[in-house]
């Protein structure tokens, strides 16, 4: 079982994740675990296991941060290229 993941550690795990490289469903499990976290102060347990898994999966072949500026526009941005 993996460790409670609190809204600092998710902030943390969100600055390694390549973007890019997650699917639209991802995206928005993502965005729906920062609203919970923000409310809530931490996520679930179940929640906190898939969130280890995805950053665990981003970080395969990824070992660079970015700060939450750049996270947003890098999922605006794959937003706008999934429209196309």
């Amino acid at each position: 079982m993996s460790d409670i993941v609190t809204k600092e550690r998710l902030e943390w795990m969100m600055g390694g994740i390549e973007w890019e490289k997650l699917s639209d469903s991802q995206l928005i499990l993502i965005e729906s675990f920062e609203m919970y976290a923000g409310k809530h102060g931490a996520l679930t347990d179940k929640q906190s296991a898939i969130m280890e898994s995805v950053y665990k999966c981003s970080q395969m072949e990824h070992n660079s941060w970015s700060t939450p500026e750049e996270r947003r526009e890098k999922r605006m941005n794959k937003c706008r290229s999934s429209r196309r």
